[in-house]
């Protein structure tokens, strides 16, 4: 009897957004969308930042989101010029990601 209980209170957490019954995927992807807010924001605010552009454009290729990161890398990569940051030579040496499909 005590397992049911234990079960609902669980699930109940859940419901009010307190962890619970969600599979590692739905934590995943709501962690993702919140984490999406800073660097949007950062990006509506510096939109000349190379490195600002850059970081959004990463953020929404981690999870596959390509046609969202094509037009933020190229961007950055445009006003990045020919800098020699490191993050800026990794953005340049996969073009097959930056390329329209």
């Amino acid at each position: 009897m005590r397992r049911p209980v234990l079960a609902i209170l669980f699930c109940l957490g859940a419901a009010l957004g307190l962890g619970g019954c969600q599979s590692a995927e739905e934590k995943a992807q709501k962690h993702y969308i919140s984490g999406l807010a800073m660097p949007e924001a950062a990006a509506r605010a510096l939109p000349d930042d190379a490195l600002v552009q850059l970081h959004l454009g990463l953020t929404y290729l981690a999870p596959g989101q390509s046609d969202a990161a094509r037009p933020l890398l190229q961007k950055a990569l445009a006003l990045a010029g020919d800098s020699p940051l490191p993050a800026f030579a990794a953005a340049r040496a996969e073009p097959a990601r930056l390329a329209p499909p």
